[in-house]
């Protein structure tokens, strides 16, 4: 689907969403909504404020979390907290996937994982009822791995020549 047919669909859901609770469709509700699509990542409420302002496009911090919490309850964005941050991420109509954080350069990568989604659906959960989970894994990236590798190195090489 291409992003304008995206954009038209996610507009239309959030549009109905918003009368179904009696709320008002603003310019700047559709505009966070317009902005949170165009993102092709994960992204924090910081972010997405600083793509509003180079639009020159000034949205109230209480629009915008008032926003963004719509945009959850109508099944279009998803939250997760990775450290002490709280990242979202649009959600509508993907697939379920988890997420791999390296927690050396912050980077956020996604993986898919069948059975692992399946023995938590199974899963007896005791007096409690599941209604959704988050997942991730915690680690460090090939990239910093090798990064690390080469510091290493020159920190050894270093060491050597200074003898």
């Amino acid at each position: 689907m291409d992003n304008s047919a995206l954009q038209e669909k996610v507009k239309s859901v959030f549009v109905l969403y918003l009368k179904g609770k009696g709320g008002r469709c603003t310019p700047e509700r559709l505009e966070v909504l317009k902005t949170v699509v165009d993102i092709p990542s994960h992204f924090k409420l910081d972010t997405l404020m600083e793509l509003l302002v180079q639009k020159n496009f000034r949205v109230s911090r209480t629009t915008l979390y008032n926003t963004i919490y719509e945009l959850e309850d109508a099944g279009i964005v998803s939250a997760c907290r990775i450290g002490h941050d709280m990242y979202y991420e649009m959600s509508f109509e993907r697939p379920r996937h988890h997420h791999q954080v390296c927690t050396r350069c912050g980077r956020i990568t996604e993986f898919q994982n069948i059975e692992l989604d399946e023995a938590i659906a199974k899963a007896k959960y005791r007096r409690f009822t599941m209604a959704d989970y988050t997942l991730s894994v915690y680690g460090i990236c090939t990239s910093c791995v090798t990064q690390m590798r080469r510091e290493e190195k020159k920190k050894k090489n270093k060491n050597i020549n200074k003898q």
